[in-house]
């Protein structure tokens, strides 16, 4: 038996702002999570000058771009629920999902999941790889397909 939910077909094609919102919602209760505005955060301004600076990435790409998890402090780069620059429905409660894993990696292995997330490049990988595994369930989920591996990859 594949399970009762293996595809939810047509439920969730046409994603509603109020039911990403009480996803990330229920997420959040769930797992002890703030999420915060990235762009206005001062601690990712700070963050967005050093990369900068250092020559890794710039600050506006990493401002406006990446949502990134810090322990238990999701800062996003959207207003969750609002669909604009190009941060669909969907794809937020994916990022959802792939936030909080990171969440349950930090649980798991505490301080050393951050150092070796910042610090090795491999480890970083293979965090990000445990992490995406949920997009591809939850894409499997809604429509029955997978994106080839080679897509995938490419983001790792």
């Amino acid at each position: 038996m594949k399970g009762y939910l293996t595809v939810v077909g047509k439920i969730f094609l046409d994603v509603q702002p109020e039911e990403v919102w009480a996803f990330w919602r229920f997420m959040q209760d769930h797992f002890r999570t703030s999420v915060i505005n990235k762009r206005s955060a001062l601690e990712m301004q700070l963050v967005a000058r050093g990369l900068e600076a250092l020559g890794i990435q710039s600050k506006d790409r990493f401002l406006k771009n990446f949502t990134t998890t810090i322990g238990r402090r999701i800062y996003t780069p959207f207003e969750v629920g609002s669909p604009k620059g190009g941060w669909d429905l969907w794809h937020q409660i994916v990022i959802c999902v792939h936030e909080h894993q990171h969440v349950v990696q930090h649980d798991r292995e505490g301080l050393a999941y951050e150092v070796s997330y910042l610090a090795d490049r491999a480890a970083r990988a293979r965090w990000e790889a445990e992490a995406y595994r949920s997009n591809l369930e939850l894409q499997f989920w809604r429509t029955g397909t997978t994106p080839s591996a080679q897509r995938t990859a490419s983001v790792l």
